[in-house]
């Protein structure tokens, strides 16, 4: 299966910090209380975390890059990773995340793999075997 263009990995949205495991564990109790993803469109997609305060979406953005926009409304900021970093992640934290953020992340990542087709939406069962095919893809890593 062709996965197209994967997209690049800017310098300046690069994590400063390499993710341990215990970091990717932390990482998925916070998205999955706090954080959505999804693809707009032909856009890439995007995973993001929005907190009062700085410290949680700046540990974030050091952990797994992307950038951290804010304040907005009431001291809110929100970290935001897109494109080959918000696959990566979304890839990292899957096995440890709810039925319900796990079916997000499938319908975030099938929207972009199938975008393109003409065939249709694709049925659940494609779209899990997608999921399972790009999480077994060892050339997709994250901080690479």
């Amino acid at each position: 299966m062709s996965h197209g263009n994967l997209g690049r990995r800017s310098p300046h949205t690069a994590p400063s910090e390499q993710a341990t495991r215990d970091d990717i564990i932390w990482a998925a109790g916070i998205f999955e209380g706090e954080g959505y993803c999804y693809s707009p469109g032909r856009v890439s997609e995007r995973a993001e975390v929005s907190q009062k305060g700085t410290w949680l979406v700046t540990k974030l953005c050091s952990l797994f890059g992307g950038k951290v926009d804010g304040p907005v409304r009431d001291n809110m900021y929100n970290w935001r990773v897109t494109g080959a970093r918000a696959r990566g992640f979304l890839q990292s934290v899957y096995g440890l995340l709810s039925p319900r953020r796990q079916k997000q992340i499938r319908k975030t990542l099938a929207i972009a793999e199938f975008s393109e087709q003409t065939v249709g939406v694709p049925t659940e069962s494609e779209t899990k075997q997608f999921v399972s095919q790009t999480l077994a893809d060892k050339s997709i890593c994250l901080g690479v």
